[in-house]
């Protein structure tokens, strides 16, 4: 039993080794990265994001699927809602945009309406709504489902410590529309990739093969995560590019934000 025990702890020291040599990479490849976003010294107006809907592969009846073997415990919907809030704080923060918080929208009317005030009387409508759906959602294997190093480790659930690279894509058909002549102003792709190591313990029988958890509590540090926050800074560009003409007098300039 003893000398189990130290051939596990062999294993895993060497394991954990080899991933802080190749950490290193990772840090130079993708963690020192910037992001290169619009600020304005004026708001071009004023703007929400309506929940995406999912149409890529990885959305099936409700849940999310990478693969037979890695299924997420969370919903399209959550995706589509996640979304929208990362890009409705991410325009905010720039500067450039007033922002309407349609979730919380109905909370403020009926609040309203117990002060006695009408809320078309106080409530400005936004002047542009982004919508659109995910189209491509994928996270590919080599740290997710098979492939990768997996050492296995002797204990009654099974699995093991997992190491590989992974790489993770996702891609929003987005549509800017002009809320007073429903005129769409821009119809585009936008997308967010990332590669970077990945290391963990592999399931098994401990954990099954579904991550628990929310949308991006599921993939918190991981690719996915990196690569939608990518999506969201290719998107407020997008946006801000597309509608500088609403409000020639605004004056937009390019900042570097460091990726975490």
């Amino acid at each position: 039993m003893k000398f189990l025990k130290l051939f596990v702890f062999i294993i895993l020291f060497l394991v954990i080794f080899f991933y802080n040599a190749l950490a290193e990479e990772y840090a130079t490849e993708v963690k020192e990265r910037t992001l290169i976003l619009p600020h304005c010294n004026n708001p071009i107006g004023i703007i929400a994001a309506k929940s995406f809907k999912c149409k890529a592969a990885a959305c099936q009846g409700g849940r999310i699927v990478f693969g037979r073997d890695f299924v997420v415990e969370t919903t399209p919907q959550a995706l589509g809602d996640g979304l929208a809030d990362m890009l409705v704080t991410a325009l905010a923060n720039t500067g450039c945009f007033k922002v309407v918080e349609r979730e919380v929208l109905e909370e403020v009317k009926q609040e309203l309406e117990l002060m006695g005030v009408t809320p078309k009387q106080t409530l400005k409508a936004a002047d542009f709504i982004i919508t659109g759906a995910v189209t491509a959602l994928e996270l590919n294997a080599s740290g997710a489902s098979g492939g990768g190093l997996i050492i296995p480790l002797p204990w009654k659930f099974g699995g093991g410590v997992k190491l590989g690279k992974a790489k993770a894509h996702i891609a929003l058909d987005m549509r800017i529309i002009r809320v007073k002549d429903a005129e769409i102003l821009s119809a585009k792709i936008v997308e967010g990739k990332s590669e970077r190591w990945k290391f963990g313990v592999a399931a098994g029988g401990l954990f099954g093969t579904t991550v628990g958890g929310g949308w991006f509590e599921a993939f918190k540090n991981t690719p996915l995560e990196e690569a939608t926050r990518d999506l969201i800074a290719q998107a407020v560009t997008l946006i801000v590019n597309e509608l500088k003409a609403q409000a020639p007098n605004v004056v937009i300039e390019q900042r570097e934000i460091k990726s975490e």
